[in-house]
């Protein structure tokens, strides 16, 4: 018994950084700018403007949203990943500390986001369903 702890907490030890050393990945894959290629959104208003020239920039663990280069709002939300979920898990922190939970796929290029703005439950699958509280986009990263 003496000899299966140490081992047990060995290879939990090595589970955890190996998930932490993937995240890192993650993230650093993000940073950057991401031009609004496609969104769905309850806020019509919001959505005509993202459509028009609208971006999300990540910078470490933070992210904006742009319209024309500028920011929409005046605080920034942070990021949590999960990149070993399949779908791979992000939560978007506002500053009050509230969390919407959503998937991301970044695939050839275009990173893909459904996140449930109320708060209340993370996706399943990348699409927007009219009348509910989920919404998607379709994003291109800008070249520098």
């Amino acid at each position: 018994m003496r000899t299966v702890l140490p081992s047990v907490a060995f290879l939990a030890l090595t589970g955890l950084v190996l998930a932490q050393d993937a995240n890192e990945k993650e993230l650093k894959s993000l940073q950057g700018v991401w031009k609004v290629t496609k969104i769905q959104n309850q806020n019509a208003e919001l959505v005509q403007k993202l459509e028009e020239d609208g971006a999300i920039k990540f910078d470490d663990d933070k992210v904006s949203v742009l319209y024309k280069g500028e920011r929409l709002d005046d605080a920034d939300s942070r990021i949590k990943l999960d990149g070993t979920k399949k779908p791979k898990h992000i939560n978007f922190i506002d500053p009050q500390g509230n969390e919407r939970e959503g998937i991301y796929e970044l695939d050839k290029g275009v990173l893909k986001i459904a996140v449930n703005d109320a708060g209340q439950g993370r996706p399943t699958e990348f699409n927007y369903q009219a009348g509910t509280t989920f919404a998607y986009a379709e994003l291109k990263k800008e070249k520098k």
